[in-house]
């Protein structure tokens, strides 16, 4: 079990094959989160920058929809990122436990489309929304997206739209080109 500093573990929520996640207790104020650790001592160096990425895509941004990263700390040779715990699940997880209703279905789906409105209005792209994704708090009627790792926050510069029909003419005229023709 993960033992950091600062911290009470509770249980493993989810262990993947590069990260663990555990449900643990701030010693300083009893606040529960949720600490993210990578399994390895030493990652390769895309997956400890996808890994420091999470955090500081919705760092300093408070947004209703998403898990807000609390810390990103170093502990022995791995790094583990905090969020706070609204004390749901996975959709992913709840799905294979439960039908869920069309009530439910259709809250849960007003909130996600509200959530992801409200990322593309501060410029950012998920790029991996899928249940495993969302976390669910049906008691408490709670939302949210998480796992930012392959996120992109869109600059000015890059929000340029082209027309499709020229982007394919010019794979054409370069294809073309290099069939010597």
């Amino acid at each position: 079990m993960l033992q950091l500093a600062d911290y009470t573990t509770i249980e493993t929520v989810y262990q993947g094959q590069e990260t663990i996640v555990y449900r643990a207790l701030s010693k300083v104020d009893k606040q529960p989160v949720i600490i993210k650790t990578l399994k390895t001592d030493y990652p390769n160096p895309k997956r400890l920058a996808q890994f420091h990425h999470e955090y500081e895509i919705t760092q300093g941004l408070e947004l209703n929809w998403v898990i807000q990263p609390l810390a990103l700390r170093k502990y022995e040779n791995r790094w583990a990122l905090i969020f706070e715990d609204i004390g749901g699940d996975s959709l992913h997880n709840i799905l294979q436990e439960q039908t869920l209703d069309l009530y439910t279905t259709l809250q849960i789906a007003i909130a996600l489309t509200d959530g992801l409105g409200e990322l593309h209005a501060n410029n950012i792209i998920h790029k991996d929304i899928k249940p495993a994704n969302i976390i669910a708090n049906l008691e408490k009627k709670k939302v949210k997206i998480t796992d930012f790792s392959i996120s992109t926050r869109l600059s000015l510069e890059s929000q340029e739209l082209n027309n499709p029909n020229t982007i394919e003419a010019h794979w054409f005229i370069c294809h073309l080109n290099k069939q010597g023709v």
